[in-house]
């Protein structure tokens, strides 16, 4: 993994930390500040289950 998925995973966990929920890909544009182009860039299939997955985290509410 790259220093970008990195950088993703890092966001991940930290703002599940402070939220208590895991973020979606909008939260992670929005508040992140990675584009949701770069996402599924980085993580191809199911942006947001396989990064929530990688992290070790559950999957966002509403991702399908």
């Amino acid at each position: 993994m790259t220093d970008a998925h990195w950088k993703v995973i890092r966001f991940l966990r930290e703002d599940f930390r402070a939220q208590g929920e895991t973020p979606t890909t909008r939260r992670v544009n929005t508040v992140g500040g990675i584009p949701v182009k770069e996402q599924f860039d980085l993580f191809p299939t199911k942006p947001g289950r396989t990064m929530s997955y990688i992290a070790g985290l559950p999957k966002p509410h509403g991702c399908v």
